[in-house]
């Protein structure tokens, strides 16, 4: 069964690539990987997607989405599920730690509040909002606001136009439909402007260090690779080779060299 639902768009996507993120080994030391040949990669808190729009969206891992996960593998194998949460620990205490330097593994851009809990997304909108447990209204005083208890409660209230409130947390069971449109997202943490058309396809490197990015394109202007920074999350450069659409891009193992695969005109 579906227990996740990361991200709700009002365009179709067209692609998605996970960010690598190093271990707390690594970070703690403020060394960057492929010093030494010996750095370990975590599972991926990060991920970036793009769709029929210009702009790409960066999300990152709540909290209820790496409790629920630990949760899921530990009932299904207890070993699994303390590996997995280590792993998680780690990979979330090397991007708390790398957060704000330019030059680390995936800085993720965590907020001083710490990660999210979740996210909530608008009627309507395209972008969401991270939302944390402090944010949360408790039922007594949802009731007296003529609303229903949850994060943003106070926001919105009964009526034609009413948004449900997000309540995320670990999920235990086959969610509803519901729960997975609502409690279950990522929150977004990163737009990344910069191509002219609506993006084609995107890739991170094995490393997490960086991101390639094309759009739709009829010259060759249009159909550059544009590289991005991890962290700093800025357009590093450009990398011109054909004209027409490239619909799909791969780093090598080593991440030294980005595959391109052009449009194809018969």
């Amino acid at each position: 069964c579906i227990c996740l639902r990361l991200q709700v768009h009002g365009h179709d996507f067209s692609c998605l690539a996970p960010i690598a993120t190093a271990s707390s080994s690594n970070s703690s030391t403020g060394s960057s990987a492929g010093d030494n040949g010996t750095s370990s990669v975590c599972p991926a808190l990060l991920y970036v997607s793009g769709s029929e729009e210009k702009v790409l969206r960066v999300f990152e891992a709540p909290q209820a989405f790496i409790d629920t996960l630990t949760a899921v593998r530990n009932s299904q194998c207890p070993a699994v599920g303390a590996a997995v949460a280590c792993a998680l620990s780690a990979a979330a205490n090397s991007a708390a730690a790398a957060s704000g330097s330019s030059d680390s593994i995936a800085a993720v851009p965590t907020a001083a509040r710490g990660r999210a809990l979740g996210a909530s997304v608008a009627a309507l909108g395209l972008s969401n909002k991270a939302v944390y447990v402090e944010d949360q209204v408790p039922a007594e005083t949802a009731v007296g606001q003529g609303s229903k208890a949850g994060f943003g409660a106070g926001t919105y209230t009964e009526g034609p136009d009413f948004v449900p409130c997000a309540m995320p947390g670990v999920v235990t069971e086959p969610p509803l439909e519901e729960h997975l449109a609502q409690n279950t997202l990522w929150p977004e943490v990163r737009k990344l402007y910069g191509h002219g058309n609506d993006v084609s396809c995107v890739c991170s490197s094995p490393n997490g260090r960086i991101i390639a990015s094309a759009c739709k394109a009829q010259s060759a202007g249009a159909a550059a690779v544009w590289i991005w920074e991890v962290g700093s999350w800025k357009a590093t450069g450009q990398l011109p080779s054909h004209t027409l659409t490239i619909t799909q891009l791969e780093f090598s193992s080593d991440g030294n060299i980005c595959c391109q695969v052009p449009e194809i005109v018969a």
